[in-house]
């Protein structure tokens, strides 16, 4: 089964984080702060751009919402742990 994010862009936190869910021929998966996400993005589009079309996509991007009952939190509250796993 594929990941739900699979090459993919995702804008994430208050700070404006965005992550690439590359995986497999689209590289690691890769990270940058709000100040550089148009470094990332043409890091990205240099370097992979001729294997995908996910690659250019345009701003805007999603945010990820977990479903409800199967985030992590919801999982270790009802086996009765702290909510710190690693």
């Amino acid at each position: 089964m594929q990941d739900a994010y699979y090459a993919r862009y995702v804008d994430v936190g208050p700070e404006r984080w965005l992550v690439w869910h590359g995986h497999g021929l689209l590289g690691p998966q890769r990270f940058a702060c709000g100040s550089h996400r148009g470094e990332l993005t043409a890091y990205l589009r240099n370097h992979y751009g001729t294997l995908g079309g996910q690659v250019w996509k345009m701003g805007p991007y999603p945010r990820p919402l977990p479903a409800p009952g199967n985030a992590p939190t919801a999982r270790i509250s009802r086996m009765g742990g702290s909510g710190f796993a690693m």
